[in-house]
């Protein structure tokens, strides 16, 4: 990553190491899966453009939309149970309307 930020002149936030002082963390499943990799960003300093903080919204509608479209797809999971008995959709609807109100 130092590398980068160096070449081309950007701000790159520094690798996090572990405990164990590597820069990746291999994460271990239970079998069929193999083992994922993860790696950890220090906070860059500054602050977002005022731009993409009004985008914040956006990006929780985003998210809120595709669990919504996953659980209606993938009804029979653990994870469509859950969002029918707590109410989820009734919740994305509350949301939904004042923010897509916002653009009409």
């Amino acid at each position: 990553m130092t590398a980068i930020g160096a070449e081309f002149g950007t701000l790159v936030p520094a690798v996090v190491p572990t405990a164990a002082g590597s820069q990746v963390l291999e994460l271990t499943r239970d079998a069929p899966l193999g083992p994922c990799y993860g790696v950890m960003f220090s906070c860059a300093p500054g602050q977002e453009p005022a731009e993409d903080e009004a985008e914040i919204d956006t990006f929780v509608m985003l998210r809120r939309l595709m669990l919504t479209a996953y659980a209606g797809l993938r009804h029979d999971t653990e994870l469509a149970a859950q969002m029918r008995a707590s109410g989820y959709n009734a919740e994305m609807c509350a949301i939904a309307e004042p923010y897509l109100s916002r653009f009409a």
